[in-house]
């Protein structure tokens, strides 16, 4: 695995995505900081459990998240059934105005989020 970049990305749409723990924000940046060359990180649930000292299984929980809410898009490489890489593409929602992230049905006009 690459050295983690010097800086992380932490989008607007992540960082105010009440949806989301802190913890999962933190993850997610790290996951950019990983980001290699070919825009995806290959680290494992391992590697991230070590680095915040908390289990495998909530690690697994963290991108299963950011995964549910397409913040990570994840591709396997398998052998047969067993994982042989994980790659984790970070996902931008640059298209998605971020008032529609913090209001809900309440907005102050009625323009329908996109």
């Amino acid at each position: 695995m690459e050295q983690p970049s010097y800086y992380a990305i932490l989008t607007a749409s992540v960082r105010y995505d009440n949806r989301l723990t802190d913890s999962e924000k933190i993850l997610y940046a790290e996951i950019t900081a990983l980001s290699n060359k070919y825009g995806y990180c290959s680290a494992s649930n391992n590697y991230f459990d070590k680095l915040y000292e908390v289990s495998k299984r909530t690690i697994s929980t963290r991108i299963n998240n950011l995964k549910k809410l397409n913040y990570l898009k994840i591709e396997l490489e398998l052998n047969g059934k067993e994982v042989k890489k994980r790659k984790m593409y970070p996902m931008t929602h640059t298209s998605i105005p971020i008032d529609c992230l913090l209001y809900t049905s309440d907005a102050a006009d009625d323009t329908p989020c996109v």
